[in-house]
């Protein structure tokens, strides 16, 4: 879940073997702000990510995952048989995933608009 993959990354501990003073406090802060939210509290959760990944430099997407969705929403597997609406879906969902910038919010976005594939 995004609480647990929060909880890991963003540990102050992560971030005492090439000690880094600010980050080791910048995490400080939003570890103790995360604990203090709820797993299943999305609104906090997504905040928190947004801001662990611009003050600590975390990159929550999994390179996996991220291949694994691309695949899932090629545009070519609707071709055959074709299927118009699914290509459209594929294709806007497709051109997310390609982004050089992705965010992990706009993954779990085409995560779950894929489910219509």
């Amino acid at each position: 879940t995004l609480h647990q993959r929060l909880v890991r990354l963003c540990n102050p501990k992560n971030f005492m073997d090439n000690y880094d003073k600010e980050k080791v406090e910048k995490a400080n802060i939003i570890y103790k702000r995360l604990l203090e939210t709820t797993p299943d509290n999305n609104d906090d959760l997504i905040e928190i990510q947004m801001q662990a990944s611009s003050e600590l430099g975390i990159n929550f997407i999994d390179n996996t995952e991220l291949e694994d969705l691309k695949e899932k929403v090629n545009p070519k597997r609707f071709l055959n048989p074709y299927n118009a609406e699914k290509v459209s879906l594929a294709n806007e969902l497709y051109a997310v995933l390609a982004k050089n910038n992705l965010t992990y919010g706009e993954l779990m976005e085409v995560k779950e608009k894929s489910k219509l594939l």
